[in-house]
């Protein structure tokens, strides 16, 4: 869990990254990273026939988010990349990594009765 934590946080900072230095706009660059870091660990555990984690209620997705957010955020701030790498591989596997020692899930989903509709006519 924690090497994959840390490669998470790389690949959403790096796929951010990538997609700013190719011209995407700043939020598909976040979404890009989130992609990049997902991607990977859905293939591996696709493989090792397991359930992705981004099928669970693990905080994964979220941590992705954050850390290629923030990378983009502190760039379009004009800080320098070494700034910007740091903080959202850091935050990115900041939030990962408490989710693993506080055992921090999302909720379930649980259904709602239907909604009903006047009949219009």
């Amino acid at each position: 869990l924690w090497v994959d934590a840390a490669g998470m946080a790389l690949y959403a900072v790096a796929g951010a990254e990538i997609a700013l230095l190719a011209g995407a706009d700043p939020w598909a660059a976040v979404l890009l990273g989130v992609v990049t870091a997902t991607a990977g660990g859905i293939f591996r555990d696709v493989i090792c026939n397991e359930l992705p984690l981004i099928l669970r209620r693990e905080i994964y997705i979220t941590a992705a988010a954050a850390g290629a957010g923030c990378y983009v955020a502190l760039r379009l701030a004009l800080l320098p990349r070494d700034v910007a790498l740091l903080a959202g591989l850091l935050l990115g596997f900041g939030i990962r990594a408490a989710a693993i020692l506080r055992g921090w899930s999302l909720p379930p989903y649980r259904s709602r009765p239907a909604r009903e509709y006047p009949d219009r006519r």
